[in-house]
């Protein structure tokens, strides 16, 4: 599990296996935010399991399933109304980590008022760099306006964003904003 702590009631990254829940709960953590959807390829174990074994750490399990293909604005408002709930600390996590890291900055940004340069660079100080500058914008977009919900579509395949979406205003016709993300790079770092 590669993970990011971001202050001490939140951290995010990579699917946990059973050895990193008992880890977790040693720590200290009380939650987990499980972004993966049940038959997501590539997990080490299903969402269900998870919340087995977290169950059995004592620590609480919530599962906020985000489909790669399309992420909606109820998903953003799903893991924003988890996180509320949540007893800190919290690890927030998806198969790659890049869901939980986009999410992660969000409410990290939210919870503190903060405004995106500094949020985002809090994230990169971190560790929890986002590499699409178009996604970058997004959230900091959404930060900056205080967006109703924001959503994205990942690549099944990369796990990239692909698409970004805003909804500043929900009663609001039109002042949407989208983006559409191609020729993204993949770069890997050096590491275990």
């Amino acid at each position: 599990m590669k993970r990011t702590t971001l202050d001490a009631g939140l951290a995010a990254g990579t699917t946990p296996t059973r050895r990193d829940l008992e880890r977790l709960a040693r720590e200290g953590f009380r939650t987990v935010i499980n972004l993966n959807m049940e038959g997501e390829p590539g997990l080490s174990m299903s969402p269900n399991v998870e919340a087995s074994w977290a169950h059995a750490c004592a620590l609480a399990h919530v599962r906020v399933g985000v489909d790669l293909e399309f992420l909606g604005p109820e998903h953003a408002e799903r893991f924003l109304d988890a996180f509320a709930r949540a007893e800190p600390p919290v690890y927030v996590h998806s198969h790659d980590g890049r869901r939980a890291a986009a999410f992660a900055v969000l409410a990290y940004a939210l919870e503190r008022d903060l405004d995106a340069p500094t949020a985002l660079a809090r994230a990169a100080k971190d560790g929890l760099t986002l590499d699409s500058e178009p996604l970058r914008r997004f959230i900091a977009d959404a930060i900056t306006r205080e967006a109703y919900s924001v959503s994205a579509r990942y690549s099944p395949d990369t796990g990239a964003p692909v698409d970004v979406y805003i909804d500043y205003d929900r009663a609001l016709q039109d002042e949407e904003i989208g983006y559409t993300i191609s020729e993204l790079g993949i770069f890997r770092t050096s590491g275990p």
